[in-house]
């Protein structure tokens, strides 16, 4: 996000930099859109029955739907024969607000806070089984205001008494969001949890990053991290107004995600309701087309795109059959 320095000169600049990063953006939304399978655990207990929990998400982001989607599971090189879905289990997801605000966003802490709360309530979290946290883009990076709590008193408690304060100095937003992409993993409270970023900004970014605006949507999507943006609008940005929005749009797009608007609810609605859809996983199941013990190689893709892929190694114990999972999740 900008930083108040002469205004005329920093909207032209940021315009410049947004105009020769939307090209390459829009490359990045092709090579992206192919949708991505994770397994997420395994039960061996009516061996040579395996299960395997999984959940995925469509080139656009949409929670694939196991019970109505034919798949292909290959274990050990072999074909398995049938594949049956075998109902849902609740997991969890883990949502980082990343808030870009600097000096013109004074006006918009209230909106910024609204949303959040709106986010953490009923019927969009799910109290102690879906976490949230709060980040904020410093001018050296994403700062932790709040680590990732299970309640909602814990995120109100959070925005009571904690004044979002805008930075005051240039902030980073691609270098920013690469960063926490990266960090996010080690931030779920169980690793087999879907998450999400919620980046609230209002899209421009005055050329402090070392990484181009493509960068961050590849990074997201092989990350299977969806970037919901929530476009907060700066009227001073003049002319880098508009190309803010669309980098927001294309950011979303491009990794996954929803794009909405911070001071329209009801496109915020469907950002929520994209993220409740990755909180159950489901469990499939198939016979073991050559039961032998040791660890080998299983395969789990959508059989009408087989590019959508997700693989793991599997070790069963010949005497009592047990199975240890190592997720490699993989997109093309």
């Amino acid at each position: 996000m900008r930083h108040a320095v002469s205004r005329p000169l920093f909207n032209l600049l940021v315009a410049f930099v947004l105009l020769l990063g939307l090209a390459a953006v829009a490359g990045a939304q092709e090579s992206n859109q192919i949708g991505q399978l994770f397994i997420t655990g395994s039960n061996t207990e009516s061996f040579p029955s395996v299960r395997l929990q999984v959940f995925g998400i469509d080139g656009q982001g949409m929670p694939i739907d196991f019970a109505t989607e034919p798949l292909f599971v290959s274990h050990d090189g072999f074909p398995v024969d049938e594949v049956i879905f075998d109902g849902k289990t609740p997991v969890g997801t883990l949502t980082v607000f990343l808030v870009d605000a600097a000096g013109g966003a004074t006006d918009q802490i209230p909106a910024i806070k609204a949303a959040i709360r709106q986010f953490a309530s009923p019927g969009n979290m799910q109290e102690q089984l879906d976490y949230v946290a709060v980040y904020q883009i410093r001018a050296n990076g994403p700062q932790q205001l709040l680590a990732p709590t299970q309640f909602y008193n814990g995120v109100n408690n959070f925005l009571d008494t904690t004044e979002l304060t805008p930075e005051d100095g240039a902030t980073s937003l691609y270098d920013s969001v690469i960063s926490l992409v990266g960090e996010i993993d080690g931030l779920k409270p169980r690793p087999e949890m879907a998450a999400s970023i919620v980046l609230i900004s209002d899209g421009t970014d005055p050329g402090t990053s070392q990484a181009e605006p493509s960068d961050v949507i590849l990074r997201a999507a092989d990350a299977g991290v969806p970037i919901h943006t929530l476009h907060l609008e700066d009227v001073a940005l003049g002319a880098g107004l508009e190309l803010g929005r669309v980098y927001m749009r294309d950011l979303a797009i491009g990794s996954r995600g929803v794009a909405a608007e911070l001071d329209d609810p009801d496109t915020m609605n469907t950002v929520w309701a994209r993220i409740a859809g990755l909180r159950d996983h489901s469990w499939i199941r198939y016979n073991v087309p050559q039961a032998a013990g040791g660890t080998v190689p299983v395969e789990v893709s959508l059989l009408n795109n087989r590019d959508t892929k997700a693989t793991t190694e599997v070790t069963i114990s010949a005497a009592a059959p047990t199975m240890a999972t190592t997720m490699k999740p993989t997109n093309a």
